[in-house]
């Protein structure tokens, strides 16, 4: 890919909702001692989401130099009226926040394991079809694909789109989601773990606005609760003849 392709790419990736909530984060934010920052991690856990964002960010354009994409987000920052907060000394801090959040929080930091996401994946998928749904998984929408859809009718739209993302980066899950909400007007569905939740919400408060009012965060310990229940009533009703 040519350095002009990547530029491109990477500004098309800098909506103004994504600056403007990384923006927010690195506010009043600089490297910290170790203990600082560990009561920092403990007190500010919601930046997580954002600081793993701007993570990723880099690391998906690791072909161009960090102070390039550093001159970027602090271009598109003045473009749009805010104050240019973005620089490679916070981009230090943020990485030792990383650590130290992820260390402290290592039992649930990592993602699920692909057979892991794949029997939550399939919980949704038979959810669907024991509630009388055309459940599919892995639909397409544009270059991806979303984990689970649910739809009234074979030949009709999804009217609940799911993703299945347990830690690690939201922002692709939503991206997905928000693109399916656009597309078809549906109810997005991000399945996560309890802790994440809140997290994940963060992200809707700023990127993913459009989709606030209808988008669903929920447990993946409830759909295997709910999973378990449905199959129990669907037992009883096939035991009853219903």
């Amino acid at each position: 890919m040519s350095s002009n392709t990547e530029i491109e790419k990477v500004l098309g990736e800098l909506t103004s909702d994504r600056v403007r909530e990384w923006t927010k984060a690195m506010k009043g934010f600089k490297p910290l001692s170790l203990e600082q920052m560990k009561i920092l991690a403990e007190k500010k856990g919601h930046l997580y989401a954002s600081f793993k964002d701007i993570q990723n960010f880099f690391k998906a354009h690791k072909d161009l130099p960090k102070a390039q994409l550093v001159k970027i987000i602090r271009d598109r920052q003045i473009a749009l009226e805010l104050r240019p907060n973005c620089n490679l000394w916070k981009l230090n801090g943020i990485r030792q926040f990383l650590r130290v959040y992820e260390a402290v929080e290592k039992p649930e930091a990592k993602p699920l394991s692909v057979s892991q996401h794949r029997i939550v994946r399939d919980m949704i998928h038979e959810i669907g079809e024991i509630e009388g749904k055309i459940s599919e998984r892995e639909y397409p929408i544009n270059h991806w694909f979303l984990d689970v859809v649910w739809k009234r009718i074979r030949t009709g739209t999804p009217t609940h789109t799911f993703e299945v993302q347990i830690g690690g980066n939201f922002y692709k899950a939503l991206t997905k989601l928000n693109q399916a909400f656009a597309k078809w007007n549906c109810t997005p569905v991000l399945v996560t773990t309890e802790k994440y939740e809140e997290e994940a919400r963060q992200l809707l408060e700023g990127s993913f606005h459009q989709m606030k009012e209808k988008a669903k965060i929920i447990g993946w310990r409830k759909i295997q609760k709910l999973h378990e229940l449905e199959k129990q009533t669907r037992n009883i009703k096939n035991a009853i003849g219903l």
